[in-house]
């Protein structure tokens, strides 16, 4: 399959997507969630458990860190049928099923996650142990932590 035929435009970003590669994906949320990561445990649950969701169905989870206002994540989308799992619907899995359950919870309507996301395929192992590593430090250089190590909505497969 060739790159061009899966680059996909969403609003103002190109999406591409290409067999068998891993992903570094960010998307961001309608409003600060600072507050509710803090004050409703639950939100944070349902966001994790969305990210749980399609483990394994969809895609092979790398790593991901929740921030107060947007989602890190590092992934590969999984085989299925004569190609991958698109990205669009990885996303879309995800963030409509967060959203639902979030509004659901704190009974709500309306957007939670931005419609837009931002992809970038990993090209090297060296581009991966960058990416996992600024992951790994978001917390920390947002200053809500002394150490990466204490931000308790990080997870990374085998840590």
């Amino acid at each position: 399959m060739d790159v061009t035929d899966v680059i996909r435009h969403h609003d103002n970003l190109p999406h591409r997507q290409r067999p068998e590669g891993t992903y570094f994906l960010r998307c961001s949320t309608q409003w600060d969630t600072a507050g509710l990561l803090t004050a409703h445990r639950a939100v944070t649950e349902v966001i994790v458990a969305s990210l749980r969701h399609d483990e394994g169905l969809r895609y092979e989870m790398h790593c991901w860190v929740l921030m107060p206002d947007h989602l890190h994540m590092i992934l590969r989308p999984l085989p299925r049928g004569d190609g991958f799992v698109p990205i669009p619907e990885i996303m879309q899995a995800l963030k409509g099923a967060s959203a639902h359950g979030i509004n659901r919870l704190l009974g709500r309507r309306g957007a939670f996650w931005l419609d837009e996301y931002f992809d970038h395929e990993i090209r090297s192992a060296r581009e991966y142990s960058a990416l996992k590593h600024y992951i790994w430090l978001n917390p920390w250089r947002a200053g809500l932590v002394a150490h990466p190590s204490e931000w308790p909505w990080y997870w990374e497969r085998g840590g």
